[in-house]
């Protein structure tokens, strides 16, 4: 049974943990066997296998481009389940969980009942920016943005 809660925790728990990285090794040996493989084929002068792995390597590679650009996204739309159950359980106008961060950095998700959070756009000699950034209705990334 505990197994079944491990995606739940993996989503929760920030989006980057061994579960994401152990996936990423995997995704590479493939890539890099498929290079191989269409190595082989062209050697072999067997074109269309060639570019049958060709293409499926551009959109194995494409694939996993869109997924890492839009994971916020992805994460919040099969996190906001447990995060509309946590604000119905407390009934509170405001909350606040830790998203992301790291030294020197947090980003936040925060519900507010009002659908009208704090407008902040500051930015710092680093480059990054903090700001407030809409997810849903009444649910928004609060953090530092680099």
């Amino acid at each position: 049974m505990g197994w079944c809660l491990l995606p739940l925790a993996f989503v929760l728990g920030g989006g980057r943990s061994v579960l994401i990285m152990t996936s990423a090794i995997a995704a590479l040996v493939v890539l890099f066997g498929m290079l191989a493989a269409i190595l082989i084929a062209v050697c072999q002068r067997r074109w269309t296998t060639a570019n049958r792995l060709a293409l499926t390597a551009l959109l194995m590679v494409g694939t996993l481009y869109m997924v890492e650009r839009h994971s916020t996204v992805i994460r919040f739309t099969l996190a906001r389940p447990f995060y509309v159950s946590e604000v119905q359980q407390h009934s509170l106008q405001r909350m606040r969980w830790d998203w992301a961060g790291g030294m020197g950095w947090e980003v936040s998700l925060l519900y507010d009942a009002s659908g009208a959070p704090p407008d902040s756009n500051t930015k710092d000699g680093k480059g990054c920016t903090l700001d407030v950034r809409r997810l849903d209705a009444q649910f928004y990334l609060d953090g530092i943005f680099c």
